[in-house]
């Protein structure tokens, strides 16, 4: 009888601690910034599921290569980075997973020196849980990866190649499967529907990283970062994959697709979330976002060693939502960007221009706000304007000492003038009589110009 009670005093203590290690790992899923959707009401942007303020969730932030995994020997301070995302007040991190095992860990066990692709390795999914976590910590939003387009490449890519170390290249892996059936040196067709053993592996690969994940709210699903034009198909599939899969699940989170703008475009898309690469006018004229996608403008897809907080600030006014491939912050050696330099001056105008744009995007009523259409003049001369007509507008004026105008209903209106960089300039109010109210900037050079309609009767004029 002894011997029963102290069996059962035993279970009950075990059943009590189990239950606290799991109300401990479900406060502990819960305790990041909420599960994003898209807002019903303006679709350019997000909003955190079930919250009854609607409240838009405007994303920006950075992201480097290093971040969940390591580049040969390499190091990389990964809580230094969080730290720096938080100091500039970012609430979005791109998080990379690389293919090929010049990075390390993978998510494929080994056996006798080769992957088993039907095999997944704990230490990656406990290493990438706890970087998840962090940035829960850090409120801050992450992207994971599944799949690295350049990855799959010959040297093309880098030098040396990755394929060779890639898992899905027949000398490295016992499962017999060759990702380079036609045997020209690269695994291009392992991103396409071509192998149907390859997709299928690839399905049991994403339906883990599911059943690993799918408790946190502040990720978001990213198909692949610049896989070949040709992968869009099974791009596609992947994104059908994970929503069929997802469905079943108790959280259900968007997916992110990145390619050409024709692609991520396509009525077969059903990412929710979309950057577009390889087109120049998302770097020189960024077009206006409509709302049949949530783009993010990923300057690693535009061009990640040419983007100035210029460009961030006309991203902004045409309803984009850009972030910052961080290029070489982490230094890497096999990264020889041509004259980037982590804290060269244009780097640092453009990591505090998106703070500045993130603090007013916050304090903006963006729910009612519209880009103003590239290539007209209404309402905003400068052509880059969010506005809701006769109460508040944001205007990016890139022209240094022009003055221009901002077609405005009678009344008075508070203003402030940014500095894109530095934020708040100074403030005042000025009275339209209904029409065109010209404004110059009082510094010289690019500025934003916040205005928002008051109650008052009078105010001074600019």
């Amino acid at each position: 009888m002894t011997d029963m009670r102290i069996h059962a005093r035993r279970t009950v203590i075990i059943l009590s601690l189990l239950t606290l290690l799991s109300a401990t790992i479900n406060t502990r899923a819960a305790s990041g910034p909420g599960l994003l959707v898209v807002h019903p009401d303006n679709p350019r942007y997000l909003m955190v599921k079930g919250d009854t303020a609607k409240k838009i969730v405007y994303l920006t932030g950075a992201h480097t290569w290093a971040e969940f995994q390591t580049y040969k020997d390499e190091k990389f301070d990964y809580t230094d980075w969080l730290s720096k995302l938080a100091g500039w007040k970012y609430n979005f991190m791109r998080g990379w997973m690389w293919e090929d095992d010049y990075y390390s860990p993978l998510p494929f066990k080994k056996k006798g020196g080769k992957y088993d692709l039907k095999s997944y390795n704990l230490d990656y999914f406990k290493r990438l849980k706890k970087r998840i976590e962090q940035a829960a910590d850090r409120k801050i939003y992450v992207s994971v990866m599944l799949f690295e387009g350049w990855s799959v490449m010959d040297k093309r890519s880098r030098d040396p190649a990755p394929w060779p170390r890639h898992p899905y290249n027949i000398n490295n892996n016992i499962n017999g499967i060759n990702g380079d059936p036609n045997g020209d040196g690269d695994g291009r067709e392992v991103h396409t529907l071509a192998i149907p053993a390859v997709t299928a592996l690839q399905e049991a690969y994403v339906k883990h990283f599911i059943d690993e994940l799918n408790k946190y709210d502040h990720i978001i699903w990213e198909i692949g970062n610049e896989c070949n034009r040709d992968s869009a198909k099974w791009q596609y599939h992947m994104i059908d994959y994970i929503k069929s899969y997802e469905a079943s699940k108790p959280k259900q989170h968007l997916v992110w697709l990145n390619l050409g703008e024709k692609e991520v475009f396509d009525p077969q898309c059903h990412a929710e979330v979309v950057s577009p690469g390889g087109s120049k006018t998302y770097f020189w004229d960024p077009p206006a976002a409509t709302g049949r996608k949530v783009v993010i403008a990923d300057s690693d897809h535009i061009r990640p060693l040419n983007v100035t907080y210029e460009w961030a600030w006309k991203s902004f006014t045409r309803g984009l939502q850009p972030i910052l491939m961080d290029c070489k912050y982490q230094g890497l050696t096999w990264w020889k960007g041509r004259g980037f330099q982590p804290k060269h001056p244009k780097w640092q105008k453009l990591r505090d221009a998106l703070s500045v744009m993130l603090s007013y995007a916050n304090k903006m009523n963006l729910v009612k706000m519209v880009p103003q259409k590239e290539k007209t003049k209404t309402p905003s001369g400068t052509g880059y304007c969010l506005y809701e007509a006769g109460k508040e507008y944001m205007v990016y004026q890139p022209a240094a000492k022009q003055p221009f105008t901002v077609e405005l209903p009678g009344g008075v209106y508070r203003y402030e003038w940014i500095n894109p960089v530095s934020g708040k300039d100074r403030t005042g109010t000025v009275e339209s009589k209904g029409g065109n109210t010209s404004f110059t900037a009082p510094f010289p050079w690019p500025a934003g110009l916040y205005l928002k309609r008051t109650t008052m009767t009078t105010g001074s004029k600019n």
